[in-house]
């Protein structure tokens, strides 16, 4: 089998296209953790990370793992002590300088705990320098240039969890030994030439953020024999962009993630399958319905996978009235149109038949198994055009990918449903009717599958209406200040409109700054992705 090789127009929805030696899918925190616990160890010269959140004392390891290694389980002590051993090792931690409005989610003094009790070669740094309102999203690590990890998993507390999503989970602990629920994330890996442009993508905001111009070479060996991978073939693979349209540094707006969806979108024939933690883009929404209006002899199944109910309050508002009315939107265009779509959460189960809803927290899209994106962007708004956001997209160029891609799907699948592999792999690999199947085992209560109730927080208390109209976005696609300040600065990058616009963007960040180490007000900025 070859497919079409045009899928992927660097420019338009990707940056770039590059050669992958290895790489493969590491599913929930358990398996990525102990991944980047074992590759780290490895490092010889440099292990660089951006996230959105971190927590110092996040645990990497369960007990009985913890105990067969000569390092500690816990983030910061673990990479304190690679900085240790190895003097010439940089570890560099960029961490977006979230809003106030955070500050009672996010570790206290966290600048301190970080520079203030590790070794000189032990570098953590906050990263403002971003559009108004938005957020820098992007999670990924290097080590060494030779290996990459990205995906929707942050390095931070309440994240671990294992495949098994058991109701109660001794392990599954805060680092002040609080329960959490059971949660869901998808990470990858790859080595080979793409390592560099994640390189490239962090020296730029280092410099931006600190000044600091990083020489950061490739060297050694990556470490790839990770335990519970679902491995991927060497390939050409693709890395896409979101970029928010900012004044200080100045930067165009790059939204080639959102152009990567409409075009897998428009490329579907049989199989939408999604699993992510909002859906509200408008643009996916429109390309998804268009989809579902045509009407053909061959069913389009799509399987969207949500959170049951989303978190803090204030996503909530953001995503959840919106999202929600399209969501029953595209069901009733597809029963109209001989269609097949399926929204669900999932739940874990115990022996006495207790459930507790699983929280999906990862970001992916998989058409006809011929194509497949993992990385940071959700299906909102913001992803698609004003925060930093990072995502490898695979286009399945022979029988070998589109079998890996498709077995990618399967174990989702199954994990998700919690149905016998012996009995049921077979029904999963088929795209004729699975949505349709799966419809019908959530009806049955023989999965764990559960129909998403597609009702908002105004829903369920009217009396927000009055309060917080449904029309007052806190999901924008792009901050409308800095993008027409920018449109001023870009005619004339020298000039002094251009230099004097620069200067109060960087007078208002510093403004920020101030307000964020001052008490708690109700003047917060809305960015609130997780």
């Amino acid at each position: 089998m070859k497919t079409d090789q045009s899928f992927f127009h660097e420019g338009h929805n990707c940056w770039s296209v590059d050669e992958v030696t290895k790489n493969g899918v590491l599913v929930d925190g358990e398996n990525y953790y102990k991944a980047f616990y074992e590759a780290a160890q490895k490092a010889t010269r440099y292990i660089i990370i951006a996230g959105w959140q971190f927590d110092s004392g996040t645990r990497l390891l369960k007990k009985r793992d913890k105990k067969k290694s000569p390092f500690s389980g816990v983030f910061i002590h673990f990479l304190n002590q690679l900085c240790h051993k190895n003097p010439q090792l940089r570890v560099m931690i960029l961490a977006w300088d979230f809003s106030f409005i955070y500050s009672f989610e996010r570790e206290s003094k966290q600048h301190a705990r970080f520079n203030n009790s590790t070794a000189p070669n032990f570098k953590f740094v906050f990263d403002r320098f971003h559009p108004r309102l938005a957020s820098h999203h992007q999670k990924f690590v290097v080590i060494d240039g030779n290996l990459a990890f990205t995906g929707g998993m942050d390095l931070c507390a309440c994240r671990w969890d294992s495949r098994s999503h058991q109701v109660e989970n001794p392990e599954r602990t805060s680092p002040y030994h609080a329960m959490y629920a059971p949660y869901h994330e998808v990470q990858c890996f790859v080595t080979g030439p793409i390592v560099r442009r994640f390189v490239d993508i962090f020296v730029d905001r280092w410099q931006t953020a600190t000044g600091e111009k990083l020489g950061l070479l490739t060297t050694g060996e990556p470490v790839t024999d990770f335990k519970g991978v679902l491995p991927l073939p060497p390939s050409r693979v693709a890395l896409a962009r979101t970029v928010g349209a900012c004044v200080y540094p100045i930067r165009q707006k790059v939204d080639e993630i959102r152009k990567m969806f409409l075009d897998m979108i428009e490329k579907a024939e049989r199989l939408i399958y999604i699993e992510v933690q909002y859906f509200a883009s408008h643009e996916i929404y429109g390309a998804l319905k268009k989809k579902l209006m045509i009407k053909s002899d061959e069913s389009l199944q799509v399987i969207i996978l949500l959170p049951a109910k989303l978190g803090p309050f204030k996503e909530q508002i953001a995503f959840g009235a919106q999202g929600t009315k399209m969501l029953r939107s595209l069901v009733k265009t597809a029963e109209a149109n001989g269609h097949h779509v399926g929204v669900f959460n999932a739940v874990a189960t115990d022996n006495n038949g207790h459930e507790q809803a699983v929280y999906i927290h990862s970001k992916v899209m998989i058409v006809d198994d011929k194509f497949m994106t993992i990385g940071s962007a959700n299906l909102c708004n913001r992803s698609m055009g004003l925060d930093s956001e990072l995502n490898l997209i695979w286009q399945a160029e022979d029988e070998s990918m589109q079998q890996a891609i498709a077995e990618v799907r399967v174990s989702l699948l199954l994990e998700h449903t919690n149905l016998d592999a012996a009995e049921y792999r077979s029904r999963m690999v088929k795209h004729e009717g699975l949505a349709a199947f799966l419809i019908k085992a959530a009806t049955e209560g023989i999965c764990r599958l559960k129909f998403h109730n597609m009702k908002s927080i105004y829903e369920e208390n009217p009396i927000l209406n009055w309060i917080i109209p449904q029309d007052f976005s806190l999901d924008p696609a792009e901050a409308i200040i800095d993008a027409k300040l920018l449109e001023v600065a870009g005619k004339n990058p020298g000039g002094l409109t251009a230099r004097f616009v620069r200067w109060l963007n960087r007078r208002i960040q510093r403004r920020e700054a101030k307000l964020e180490d001052a008490p708690m007000s109700s003047a917060a900025e809305p960015e609130i992705q997780s």
